[in-house]
Formats: structure tokens, C-alpha cells, sequence
């Protein structure tokens, strides 16, 4: 909220008294102690399009969703929905991201039976990468916090999903146009300030 108050131009307001207004409004619970601010580091690329997380996920209307979340600006930048997990769903989301924002230098994924060898042992997903001159990196087993970007985009999706009526390019748009938590500004703001100079001249923003 102070992010978007800031980001609208409207005078600070003190952290507490927007939770207090939300408690007095039922919108957030009280804080019954203290919660002692834990040390972390946040990981993330410099650039845009240096690295794309994605993954299948099963939200509430049983379908599966997959997305595409840019590392450096957390914009979702392709994104569908589907009745089946496969490899070729997979890579056609993957192409509607290429050609609305380019090639990314590497993609991120689990180790999902999309991604990895089929029963030939033939790695699809990595040689389709590797033809469109990506990268194919796999996060370690049993470390799903390596590729967390896009997990916590599933769990934002999970809550917002009814709210937007299972309507999966609204919620997007939402999501890529407001502040985020870990960023000084919106997703799609920050996809273009993250872009290389040489590249962001002839970027614009996409929802």
C-alpha cells in the first residue's frame, strides 16, 4: 500500500496506520506480538530476459496453468491454461513469450516430466530450448525455493484467482500493473527499466 500510495503520488502514510485501518475495515487481522523481521538476501538478475522461471501449477477450477515469470521484474510475460501438463503446451506458451518480448538467455524449471526425459530419455523441452538458442537450467531436487519466483506467483494467482472470477488474462494484468513487494514499482515498469539499454529502445510495455 505505501509502495502504491507512492507510486499515485499521494502523501506518505505510516505503515501502522494503514494496518489499523485495514483491521478496523476486516480487510487485515491484528497483530497479536511482535513479529521480528527475519535476514534474508533477495537473489535476482540484473537484466530483463536473463532469466525466465516457469512451471505447471492446478489452481481451483482443476485446470492446468503454466507460466513464464521474468526473473529481474517478476512480469509474467506468457502465460495459459490448459486440460493437460505436456511438453508441447509448454513450449507454445514459451513462443507466444519470444515473440512478444524476445529470447530470453535462460529458462528455469523443476524437475516436471514436461521438462525433463521422456521414456526414449530424449530431453524435448532442453532441445527446443537449445534450437532457439536458450539456455535450460533445472533447479536442484528436493530445492524448490531455487525457482520459488514462480512458485510464489502460483500462490498470488491462488488467492486471487475467484476473486477475478477465474479469469486468468485479468488477473495478469493485475498483477503485472501493481506494486510489488519486492520491487520499487510495478512488474511491467520494471521489466523496461531491467532491459539492456541496447535492447530497451525498441521494448514496450505488454500486457
Amino acid at each position: 500500500m505505501e509502495k502504491y500510495y507512492r507510486l499515485l503520488g499521494i502523501p506518505r502514510m505510516p505503515h501502522n496506520r494503514i494496518h489499523r485501518i485495514m483491521t478496523e475495515e476486516g480487510i487485515a487481522k491484528p497483530v497479536r506480538k511482535k513479529i521480528k523481521r527475519k535476514k534474508w538476501v533477495r537473489w535476482q538478475r540484473r537484466h530483463s530476459n536473463s532469466l525466465w522461471h516457469t512451471d505447471f501449477s492446478v489452481p481451483e477450477d482443476h485446470k492446468q496453468v503454466i507460466a513464464y515469470i521474468d526473473d529481474a521484474s517478476r512480469k509474467v510475460v506468457s502465460y495459459g491454461k490448459f486440460n493437460n501438463a505436456t511438453t508441447d503446451n509448454a513450449l507454445a506458451v514459451l513462443d507466444v513469450a519470444i515473440q512478444r518480448f524476445g529470447v530470453p538467455k535462460q529458462v528455469m524449471t523443476d524437475h516436471g516430466a514436461q521438462f525433463c526425459a521422456d521414456e526414449e530419455k530424449v530431453y524435448r523441452f532442453r532441445e527446443a530450448l537449445k534450437k532457439r538458442g536458450i539456455e535450460h537450467i533445472m533447479s536442484p531436487v528436493k530445492k524448490p525455493q531455487t525457482n520459488g519466483k514462480i512458485e510464489r506467483w502460483f500462490g498470488s494467482m491462488d488467492r486471487l484467482y475467484r476473486r477475478f472470477e477465474y479469469n486468468l488474462d485479468r488477473l495478469v494484468e493485475c498483477y503485472n500493473n501493481m506494486p510489488h513487494l519486492s520491487l520499487d514499482t510495478t512488474p511491467n515498469i520494471a521489466y523496461i527499466l531491467k532491459m539492456p539499454k541496447k535492447a530497451s529502445a525498441s521494448i514496450t510495455i505488454k500486457r
